[in-house]
């Protein structure tokens, strides 16, 4: 608790817990999110090469959301840039045709969800494609991989609500209770 009775661990304890591993947490911060920066530069050029832009196009986008967008979270001591570096690693290999690789991008993605929350979703939205890509007929051939996928998921996310209710007694923290409300409330 802070001296104003507020609770302080407001974020998923990840990258904290990775930083706490180095002598220098900042040093270790910089050098994650330069690798991250340039991982994620890399990977958007590769995923509009594979989807057939042309090389100046891939080259412009990705270097215009590297220098634009990314480049703002580089500096921060925060999981952003490194949350985006796999989530798109993940993507560049969900889209293989074989299962196996698809199991990697599920675990990158549910490994995110005590970095940073927002990757609760990509499970479920990846589930959600890929029976859209292939048919709903997929889901009886697909099932080990559906089910690998969802216990994944609530392994990372039933992790991150015991942390949360061993160390500030709630299961979501008040900070991220009050946006829920607002959404729940106004309908």
């Amino acid at each position: 608790m802070s001296l104003g009775g507020e609770l302080l661990n407001h974020w998923p304890p990840s990258y904290s817990f990775i930083l706490s591993l180095f002598s220098s947490p900042i040093f270790a911060a910089q050098i994650i999110n330069y690798l991250s920066f340039g991982l994620s530069i890399g990977l958007i050029y590769f995923l509009a090469r594979k989807n057939n832009w042309a090389c100046s196009s891939a080259l412009g986008f990705s270097l215009a959301i590297g220098f634009g967008f990314f480049r703002s979270l580089v500096n921060n001591v925060m999981p952003d840039i490194l949350t985006y570096a796999v989530f798109l690693l993940a993507c560049a290999i969900f889209f293989e045709k074989l299962t196996v690789p698809r199991v990697w991008s599920y675990l990158f993605w549910a490994v995110l969800i005590p970095l940073k929350l927002i990757a609760v979703v990509f499970i479920p939205a990846a589930i959600f494609t890929r029976i859209w890509i292939t048919g709903i007929s997929c889901v009886r051939r697909q099932r080990g991989e559906f089910l690998i996928a969802s216990l994944l998921w609530s392994f990372f996310l039933g992790s991150i609500l015991v942390f949360n209710y061993i160390s500030l007694g709630v299961l979501i923290p008040a900070s991220h209770g009050g946006l829920i409300s607002i959404v729940f409330s106004r309908n």
